[in-house]
């Protein structure tokens, strides 16, 4: 027995359950029902030892089987059998008993892994130990000899880089030091001592120790001077400046920083140009000791930036820069997990690392070291993704991250079964769902049932057809086939293998399939990620919906085009900064160049920037001149050759240095605030002119007129305003002012004169309120402008700024007396704020003022543009998946994607596009080319493309739209409903609603009915079109059926609605003879009696007002007609009656001249005595008017069995028939319909003759004995609310109809013409319900409805089968759908004819009233 790969896709519940519990779980079950759980509990450490000295590296794993460890150095197994110093302890701790120093031959040092491995699972590493011997290097910094004067500072440095950090220890005179409170050792190693004494002279050094090891520095003498008190001022001088350090995350920082000058200058630290406050309570940032330095307590990653020393006195201030970068070591942000996966899948190994600095990450497969290949790919960052699994893919996956901070890894298992999709070689074979469910069949250990000994399921489908490329590109191809020959009408999808030729690995696309019973489908599907000029093999199989797996193609050959010979990327590019406006870039030349290099294009540009610069290079190396300073550059690169332009590399980003600002600050203005300060305010100088980062303003003032040197003050890089106190009454002063960076100090402005005032104002009441408050709203701040109080002899100390969401005073700013303006910040959008201001003195507050304004919502932010991806198309695979291509101009001509971008498809349906708030979905695409699938099938799509890369996007791409192709219906047919008729137990309706998921027009249903669900006799009834109503008879009485349906379209059956369940009345309660329609219920008996007892008062009314206007006119003798008291008088002068008062009981009727003369049915014209006229007289009556080819007669039959149509609200709950409704007359154009036959007309009346149709019985045969009612009471009783009990239900041609009726009439409203039918929506619409009411009186023109019909209706009419005729009503949405009634709408009434007609018809009634002129009198 052949051996059976396992088959299916993931359409099969039982796969999916089973993927759900493999992966959802995180781990798959071991042959034990477990992971293995192989990892390290303990993992070794750096290590330092003396010379000789023992060691221990520490390791443990744990894992089911156990685990053994093994040690490697330097990637090298180390082998302890040979040596006895070395040797593993039974927990896994290598131990040394004496380690080697460097100089030996047998060195000890170097980086040890520790290695597990679990037998049938893997092997996992663990990350990497340094054994190192201390060691002492030579002096950092050595004490230096120094002069200070009495009071001033002295530092000696004393620092060396060793690990571990060696221990200080400082000597005076060659004795040790003993420190006193103002001597102080920092972390570095330095000695500080402050407020210097003559008896703090002398010789320093110190000495450093590690371990056994200990250096000592060079000797340095203190000189210290005597201090006189009128010695000469001097600026501050820096002693000690701070260094740049690298920090890791929760490590302890020390700046140093010192300075000596006269007056003692003070010093202030800066972050970032921002003094940083040393006397928060919560602040991590102290001063260390006695000292000036600055010591960061547990580093924390927002602690790097720039940091300033600043010693400032009157004379002047200088600055010390240093620069901190927190590392982080790496940390798994997500970590790979344990995965199970079968054969020729592909499976990506998720491993997401942060650090600082960016770590590098690699992955180990049992140890070793992955080389990223086609089916081995690095993507989405660091995820390992393998292409085609085989079962030698099994084992230990690890995913390693190491930076300078350290190192880290995270292993996960991968176990690959035999593939549960792959095909045999041999096309024929096959496999069931049972498969699936119990396990994999080994090779000659199962065969399922009904399976033939060759292999081949009986019922399994045959190979697909015509499996052919139809498009192959460089990365992509396009496959098309059609379903099999044979059992193809149960396919739910097909499974398409390819792989390189030659190759083992075989991977699989899953492709969903629509079924149709109209022909053969072709199916379509794109594979991508191809390897260019390469060799595909490919083939198809085919799943049915039983499980069964069908035959494999032959493998078809599929060449892939092969790029254009363009370079690969350039190497190693770095980029350099040199000076504040040029960076130096390098690099080296592709590695794949089968032809040679002609040059490289280099572009650059501002981060931030949309507009790009191209440079033409020659050689591997190139400054770029002219650079902005302190700007940040993003540089990328590509090589050239005869072919084109080759790939880019990485874009790689640089800043190039900081300078001094080459503008001074902007809008600078001096004011008195008292007869001893002044206030200064400015702005910033330039952006393009800062050339840095402003750390802050150096002020140089002095009284006007009066030598010496200026005094300098300096503030904070992000102050606009500062108070020059401790001045001169009424004195004139001297200001400029200058911005300062890291490079020193920018242009100083032109001096600004001031004077203080001579006498301070009046503090003795608070000042009056502000003036003219202006609040400008912005997204997220607002601009406050105002004027000072109007009394000006008051003294003004500033101003108090209140504002909150709302209501004023939440937050408050206190802004100096002489600012008149200030901007609220860190606002929410959108919101309103209630803004306050009062003026304040030392007395306190005045008065307030209050402004409310709402800031402006917020806006999009405009992000720099790329270039928009053009010549989208949009091309349609199958009725789920839409394959979209574009083309990128930015790229080269082989659309190979190189860096970083990445591409955004938006797509929705049309409809959703139209409206006011279209509903859009997004996916992500790596490549010119996407995939998008879960489409709905026969629905119209738009797609658009736009470019991303990094914080830059394209506008949106021109849309391309198209339409899905169309597939059987998803869904079954909704609100299935049987209803029962009373008077008919044999016959039952249903009705129903359309799919939900139709797919496509739906083209017909199929209802399944039985009375033995768990048998196989169903039976079968096709409706046809898009009908939802139908009627089913014959059945048996008292009988409980069960049924189901489905809807269908062009491409084939949808699944079948839950099975439902009726039974029919009984048949007991009615007997054969009793005529249809006079044994009603006791609701509708009262109906007809409340009828018969108003038609009775209305005609007795009419009747005595007859009899009244009789007896007022001639008594002369005249013949007796309609009415008892009316006569026939003789004189000429007596008006006759005006046949057109009555129009409203005429009907509108096709004339058929050939008709008229031979069927006994026809309505002849009748003179006033009641005889019929002759032939002539009728012909010449007639010819008096001209009539149209299709003119309108009116017709004398009485319609007794009317019925009208409706699926609502027609059925009590019990199954009987509403009370009929009575429907306004509606006037409209039911000639356009233009039904050649009454059967075929919908709007025709009941074609009985003189009221014989109600003498029918409900087989269509007479009723024998009965008399026939008087016709014109009866049809008066009938017509105004005849026995709801006889309502009838209407079949077309056999085709059973699909019409509830219900009785209603009105002898007043004859014309009710509905208006034309509307063809059937897929979603239920309201129905037009077509009712011909019956008239009371017989029109004298009225056409006969049945051509050619006696007085009975026999078994063969247009009714058909039961021989009953059904009425005049039926639903205009179950018109049939076969040729016949096609054929009968060709024919019909426009909206002019019927115009014409009745204007004919007026004329007519004109004659006939002159006729009957002298005839007719009462």
């Amino acid at each position: 027995m052949s051996g059976r790969r396992r088959g299916g896709g993931e359409w099969l519940v039982v796969t999916c359950v089973t993927l759900a519990v493999c992966l959802g779980a995180g781990a798959a079950a071991d042959k034990d029902g477990k992971w293995s759980g192989l990892s390290f509990s303990v993992q070794p450490v750096d290590t330092v030892v003396r010379r000789r000295g023992p060691a221990w590296l520490h390791c443990k794993a744990r894992g089911q089987p156990e685990p053994t460890l093994t040690w490697h150095r330097d990637n090298s197994p180390i082998d302890t059998t040979s040596d006895s110093r070395r040797y593993v302890l039974p927990n896994g701790t290598l131990h040394f008993t004496w380690v080697n120093g460097p100089r030996s031959e047998q060195t000890d040092e170097g980086i040890y892994h520790c290695q597990a491995s679990s037998p049938g699972v893997g092997t996992i590493v663990s990350t990497g130990a340094r054994l190192s011997i201390v060691a002492l290097p030579k002096f950092d910094e050595q004490p230096q000899d120094m002069t200070v004067f009495e009071g001033e500072r002295a530092r000696f440095p004393c620092a060396l880089a060793s690990t571990p950090s060696p221990t200080i220890k400082w000597f005076r005179n060659s004795h040790p030091l003993e420190l006193d409170s103002r001597m102080t050792r920092l972390p570095s190693g330095a000695l500080e001592i402050e407020n210097v004494a003559t008896t703090d002279e002398g010789e320093y050094y110190c000495q450093a120790s590690s371990l056994d090891k200990s250096k000592v520095s060079q000797q340095a003498t203190l000189n210290v001077e005597e201090a006189y008190a009128l010695r000469d001022t001097q600026r501050p001088v820096f002693i000690a400046r701070p260094k740049s350090a690298v920090g890791k995350v929760g490590d302890n920082i020390t700046l140093d920083c010192a300075a000596n000058g006269y007056p003692e200058p003070t010093v202030v630290w800066l972050k970032d140009g921002a003094t940083i406050d040393m006397a928060d309570l919560d602040t991590r940032f102290l001063f260390f000791g006695t000292t000036r330095s600055l010591q960061i307590i547990g580093l924390k990653q927002e602690d790097k930036g720039t940091y300033m020393c600043r010693a400032e006195n009157r004379e002047d201030s200088v600055d010390a820069v240093a620069h901190i970068q927190v590392q982080v070591a790496p940390r798994f942000v997500k970590q790979p997990i344990s995965t199970l996966a079968y054969e020729k899948e592909d499976v990506e190994l998720e491993c997401n690392v942060y650090g600082e600095p960016e770590p590098t990450v690699y992955w180990l497969k049992n140890g070793e070291l992955l080389v990223e290949t086609e089916y081995f790919q690095i993507v989405g960052g660091n995820n390992l993704k393998i292409l085609g699994l085989v079962r030698e893919d099994s084992g230990m996956y690890q995913c390693v991250a190491h930076n300078s901070a350290g190192d880290t890894q995270a292993a996960a298992q991968l176990r690959v079964l035999k593939s549960r999709r792959s095909m045999p070689s041999d096309p024929t074979a096959t496999t069931t769902i049972s498969t699936i469910i119990q396990g994999i069949p080994e090779r000659g250990s199962y065969l399922p049932e009904g399976q033939d000994s060759d292999g081949v399921h009986p019922q399994a489908p045959s190979a697909p057809r015509l499996l052919q490329a139809i498009i192959a590109s460089n990365r992509f191809i396009t496959l098309a086939w059609h379903e099999p020959e044979f059992n193809n009408d149960h396919i739910v999808g097909y499974s398409v293998f390819y792989r390189q030729e030659d190759s083992l690995r075989e991977r699989v696309q899953n492709v969903s399939a629509s079924s149709s019973s109209e022909g053969l489908d072709e199916y379509k599907t794109q594979i991508s990620d191809l390897i260019p000029g390469s060799n595909y093999m490919v083939r198809v199989v085919a799943h049915t919906s039983n499980g069964l797996v069908g035959a494999s193609t032959e493998d078809v050959r599929v060449f892939t085009k092969p790029d254009l010979d363009l370079p690969s990327a350039p190497e190693n590019l770095k980029v350099v900064p040199t000076s504040p406006t040029s960076l130096e870039v390098t690099w080296s030349p592709p590695r794949l160049a089968r032809t040679p290099i002609i040059g490289y294009t280099m572009f650059y540009m501002q981060v931030g920037s949309a507009e790009e610069h191209e440079v033409e290079v020659t050689g591997t190396s190139y400054d770029l001149q002219g650079l902005d300073q302190f700007t940040e550059y993003s540089v990328w690169l590509t090589a050239v050759n005869g072919n084109g332009r080759g790939d880019a590399t990485p874009e790689v980003t640089a800043r190039t240095f900081s300078d001094v600002p080459s503008k001074e600050p902007q809008n600078v203005t001096v004011e008195a605030a008292s007869s001893e300060s002044l206030i200064i305010r400015w702005e910033p100088p330039p952006t393009e002119h800062q050339n840095g980062i402003i750390t802050g303003y150096k002020i140089r003032y002095k009284e006007r007129g009066k030598s010496g040197s200026s005094k300098t003050r300096t503030t904070d890089g992000n102050r606009r305003l500062f108070p020059l106190t401790e001045l001169k009454k009424s004195t004139p002063y001297s200001i400029k002012l200058a911005a300062l960076t890291v490079n020193g100090t920018g242009p100083y402005t032109q001096s600004k004169l001031a004077e203080t005032f001579a006498n301070d104002l009046d503090e003795n009441r608070v000042p009056d309120k502000p003036v003219s408050l202006k609040a400008v709203a912005l997204t997220d701040h607002i601009r406050v402008r105002w004027q000072p109080p109007a009394q000006h002899n008051v003294m003004l100390r500033g101003y108090t700024i209140g504002w909150g969401p709302g209501v004023p005073d939440i937050y408050s700013k206190i802004v100096d007396s002489k600012q008149l303006n200030y901007i609220i910040d860190r606002l929410e959008p959108n919101t309103e704020y209630v803004i306050s201001l009062r003026a304040f003195n030392s007395v306190g507050d005045g008065q307030p003022v209050y402004e409310q304004v709402r800031t402006r919502p917020e806006e999009e932010e405009i992000a720099p543009t790329l270039e928009t991806p053009v010549g989208v198309k949009a091309v349609v695979l199958t009725p789920f998946t839409v394959a979209l291509q574009w083309t990128d101009t930015t790229l080269n001509r082989n659309q190979y994607i190189s860096d970083t971008r990445y591409y955004t498809v938006r797509y929705t349906t049309f409809s959703s596009a139209s409206s006011s708030s279209p509903r859009f979905r997004y996916i992500n695409a790596t490549d010119v080319t996407c995939l998008i699938d879960n489409l709905k099938p026969s629905t119209v799509y738009e797609f658009a493309v736009k470019t991303i890369k990094g914080k830059r996007e394209s506008p949106w791409s021109l849309v391309a739209s198209n339409t899905t192709l169309v597939a059987r219906p998803s869904s079954p047919p909704r609100d299935v409903t049987v209803v029962t008729i009373p008077d008919e137990p044999s016959t039952v309706i249903f009705n129903w609603q359309p799919p939900k998921q139709n797919n496509g027009k739906i083209t017909g249903y199929v209802i399944f009915y039985t009375t033995d669900p768990t048998g196989s006799d169903w039976v079968m009834e096709n409706v046809m079109g898009d009908r939802m109503t139908f009627t089913v008879r014959g059945l048996t009485p008292s009988t409980q059926y069960f049924y189901k349906m489905h809807a269908r379209n062009v491409k084939g059956f949808g699944p079948y609605s839950s099975v439902g369940n009726f039974t029919t009345l009984p048949a007991a309660g009615k007997s054969i003879g009793e005529p249809p329609g006079w044994f009603v219920d006791k609701g509708s008996l009262i109906v007809l009696v409340i009828a018969g007892v108003a038609g009775a008062v209305t005609l007795l009314g009419v009747f005595v007002a007859l009899t009244l206007y009789c007896r007022r006119v001639k008594t002369e003798p005249r013949p007796s007609i309609v009415v008892g008291s009316c006569s026939k008088s003789n004189k000429p002068d007596v008006q006759p009656p005006d046949l057109w008062i009555h129009h409203d009981h005429l009907e509108l009727k096709n004339f058929d001249k050939g008709e008229r003369s031979n069927s006994p049915n026809h309505a002849a014209i009748i003179n006033h005595t009641g005889d019929q006229l002759s032939e002539d007289e009728t012909d010449k009556l007639l010819n008096r008017r001209s009539f149209k080819p299709k003119p309108l007669i009116m017709s004398m039959d009485v319609s007794k069995d009317l019925v009208g149509g409706s699926t609502s609200s027609s059925v009590y709950s019990d199954g009987t028939l509403g009370r009929p409704g009575y429907s306004m007359p509606q006037f409209s154009s039911a000639g356009s319909q233009g039904y050649n036959s009454p059967a075929e007309n919908p709007y025709s009346p009941n074609p009985t003759s003189s009221g014989l149709a109600g003498t029918m019985g409900p087989g269509g045969t007479p009723l024998e004995g009965l008399s026939l009612p008087p016709q014109p009471s009866q049809t008066l009783l009938g017509s105004l609310g005849g026995p709801s009990g006889s309502s009838q239900y209407s079949t077309i041609n056999g085709e059973g109809s699909n019409t509830l009726g219900k009785r209603s009439g009105n002898p007043l409203r004859s014309f009710s013409v509905p208006a034309p039918p509307q063809s059937a929506p897929t979603t239920p619409q309201p129905k037009h319900i077509v009712a011909v009411r019956p008239q009371g009186i017989t029109s004298p023109f009225k056409k006969s409805l049945v051509p050619g019909s006696s007085g009975l209706s026999s078994s063969a009419g247009p009714a058909g089968p039961s021989g009953r005729w059904t009425g005049p009503s039926m639903r205009v949405d179950s018109l049939p759908e076969h040729e016949e009634a096609n054929e009968a709408l060709l024919h019909g009434y426009s909206t002019e004819e019927l115009s014409q007609e009745m204007a004919n018809l007026e004329g007519l009634m004109k004659d006939l009233s002159a006729i009957t002129a002298n005839q007719f009198n009462c």
